[in-house]
C-alpha cells in the first residue's frame, strides 16, 4: 500500500490536498493501491471526504485507534432528546435545572457537533465532540476556562487516548503528554511527534509493502525521523526548495533534516514538480534518487472561443500573502487604467497575511480603483473564472509549482508570468500561450499586459497555444512519471 502522509484533509482544500487525490487516481490506474494518512484529528472528516470523494480511503491516526464506526448512529432528534431529558429540562438544544442552563448541545449537518456541560458559574467545564453521532473525544477545561486534559473514546465510550496540556507562555494550550491505553497496556508520549512516530510504525508492521510519502514535511517528517521500521519513504515538495527560489540561498528549514534522514536511510528519495527543483535538491540536499513529477494533472476542457470572453478581463489566483507580490500587479494595471479603461482585475485567494492584506486595499484605495480591481476571495471551483478571463497574472516570489498557471491555460486562459523558480517556465510556453517576464522587473510588466491589449489578436493566439501545450500536463502523462518512478524504485 502506498500511504500519503499529511496533517488533515482541510473542508477549506488546500493544493497539497488536491494533489493527494489526483494522486491517488493516478496509483489506482496502475494497479497500486494508496490511502491518505492524517496525522492530526480531524473534526470535520466526513465533510472533507464528502467533498473530496476520499470515503473509505482515509486513516485518521486517533480513529485508528478508535475503531469507532464509519456509518451514523441513530436519529439526531432522538440522541439529543434522550442527552439533555436525562440531566435536566430542554428548552431547545440546552437542558436547564431551575432555570438555569447547564447544557448547551450544537449540530452541524443534522448531527450531534458538540456539547458544552457547564457549571454553577456557567464556565464551560467539560465539551463533547461527536463524529456519525457517536461521542468522539471530550475535554475538560479548569477555572479559567484553559484546556487541560482530551479524551478520544471508543465505541463503548471509554477512554483509548488522552492528551494533557498545560498553558504555555503565549497563553495557548501545550501538550505535555500523551496516553495510549490499548490491548490492556498503557504507553507514554512526552510528544505529539512520538506518539506519530508510533501510529506510523503500526501501519508498517502491518503492511510488509508499505511505501510512505511525506505530504507536509513540518509536521511529518520528526514522526518518520522516530520510526523505528523502515520503509521506503519519499519527500514531496510543494513549495519552492529556498525563500527566494534561488539555489544560492538558504534552504528552507522544514527541508534541512532531508539531507541527514536520506544519509540514515530514513528517506529514500524525494519528488519534485519540477525538473529544475529535482535537479537544485540534488545539489543541495545530497540526495541521488530525486525526481520530477508534477503534483497534478488536467482534465479536458471544452473550448471558449475568445471573442466570448470578458473584455479586458484579468485575474491572478493567489493567496493575499506577501509572498504572492500582488502590489506589483496592482499598480500595473492602476498605471495602465487611463490608457486601457477596459481593464478590470479580479483576485481570487485567502487572505493568510493580514498586514499585506491591509497594504494592498490602501494601494487600492488610495488610487480610487475599488471599481476596477476586486479581491474576491477563496472559491473552490474557478472554471467560470478561467473560462471568462482574457488573461491571468503570476507576480510571486517563488513558487513550487504554480497550479493556478496549469488550471488557466488547461482552460485556454493565456498568462503573464514572472519568470521565477519553480513552474512558469516548466508550464508556459513563452511567446506561444504566455509571456515569461524577468522576475520583479515591474515595468516590463507593465509595458507586456499593455503590449497584449493593444494587440488583442496576440491573446488570442496564446489562448490557442495555451490549450494545445497544457496537454503535457494531462492524465497519461503524469501516469507515465510515476509508473517509471515506481519501476525505478523497484516498488512494483
Amino acid at each position: 500500500m502506498h500511504y500519503f502522509i499529511s496533517t488533515r484533509e482541510d473542508y477549506d482544500t488546500s493544493a497539497i490536498e488536491l494533489a493527494q487525490v489526483k494522486r491517488m487516481q493516478i496509483f489506482d490506474a496502475l494497479g497500486q493501491e494508496s490511502q491518505i494518512v492524517e496525522i492530526e484529528k480531524n473534526d470535520f472528516s466526513e465533510e472533507s471526504q464528502t467533498k473530496l470523494h476520499t470515503e473509505g480511503c482515509v486513516i485518521n491516526i486517533f480513529q485508528y485507534f478508535q475503531q469507532l464506526p464509519t456509518s451514523s448512529k441513530g436519529d439526531t432528534e432522538a440522541l439529543l432528546n434522550e442527552m439533555l431529558t436525562k440531566v435536566g429540562e430542554r428548552d431547545g438544544n440546552n437542558a436547564l435545572i431551575a432555570g438555569k442552563t447547564i447544557i448547551q448541545a450544537h449540530t452541524y449537518n443534522d448531527h450531534l457537533y458538540y456539547v458544552d456541560h457547564l457549571d454553577r458559574y456557567g464556565f464551560t467545564v467539560k465539551r463533547q465532540f461527536f463524529l456519525h453521532n457517536y461521542l468522539n473525544y471530550v475535554e475538560y477545561f479548569d477555572d479559567q476556562v484553559h484546556l487541560m486534559m482530551r479524551e478520544f473514546m471508543d465505541v463503548a465510550e471509554n477512554p483509548v487516548i488522552r492528551e494533557y496540556f498545560c498553558q504555555s507562555t503565549q497563553k495557548k494550550p501545550l501538550l505535555t503528554m500523551i496516553e495510549l491505553h490499548r490491548d490492556g497496556e498503557e504507553m507514554r508520549f512526552d510528544k505529539l511527534e512520538d506518539f506519530q512516530a508510533f501510529f506510523l510504525d503500526q501501519l508498517a508492521a502491518n503492511d510488509e509493502q508499505a511505501v510512505f510519502y511525506c505530504d507536509r514535511c513540518t509536521q511529518v517528517l520528526p514522526a518518520i525521523k522516530k520510526m523505528k521500521q523502515t520503509v521506503p519513504s519519499y519527500v514531496v515538495f510543494h513549495s519552492a526548495l529556498t525563500p527566494s527560489g534561488k539555489i544560492d540561498d538558504q534552504v528552507y528549514t522544514v527541508y534541512q533534516p532531508v539531507s541527514e534522514m536520506v544519509a540514515d536511510g530514513k528517506l529514500r528519495g524525494t519528488i519534485s514538480s519540477t525538473r529544475k527543483e529535482a535537479e537544485n535538491v540534488t545539489k543541495k540536499l545530497q540526495v541521488e534518487n530525486s525526481y520530477a513529477i508534477p503534483v497534478t494533472f488536467i482534465q479536458k476542457e471544452e473550448k471558449v472561443p475568445f471573442e466570448q470572453r470578458k473584455l479586458g478581463q484579468i485575474i491572478a489566483v493567489a493567496r493575499v500573502d506577501a509572498v504572492k507580490q500582488l502590489s506589483h500587479l496592482l499598480q500595473a494595471i492602476i498605471s495602465l487604467h487611463q490608457e486601457h479603461p477596459e481593464l478590470k482585475l479580479n483576485i481570487y485567494g485567502n487572505n493568510t497575511d493580514e498586514p499585506e492584506n491591509k497594504r494592498l486595499q490602501k494601494i487600492v484605495a488610495d488610487h480610487d480603483a475599488g471599481d476596477y480591481i476586486h479581491f474576491c476571495g477563496f472559491e473552490q471551483d474557478l472554471t467560470e473564472v478561467y473560462n471568462s478571463a482574457q488573461l491571468e497574472v503570476l507576480t510571486s516570489k517563488n513558487e513550487g509549482f504554480a497550479m493556478a498557471i496549469l488550471e488557466a491555460q488547461a482552460h485556454g486562459c493565456p498568462v503573464v508570468s514572472y519568470d521565477i523558480n519553480y513552474g512558469p517556465s516548466d508550464i508556459i510556453a513563452d511567446g506561444k500561450s504566455g509571456v515569461l517576464v524577468p522576475a520583479d522587473n515591474t515595468n516590463q510588466l507593465t509595458q507586456t499586459i499593455d503590449h497584449l491589449f493593444n494587440n488583442p489578436w496576440l491573446l488570442t493566439e496564446y489562448s490557442a497555444g495555451a490549450y494545445k501545450h497544457a496537454q503535457q500536463f494531462n492524465f497519461k502523462h503524469l501516469q507515465k512519471k510515476w509508473a517509471h518512478f515506481l519501476k525505478r524504485e523497484k516498488l512494483v
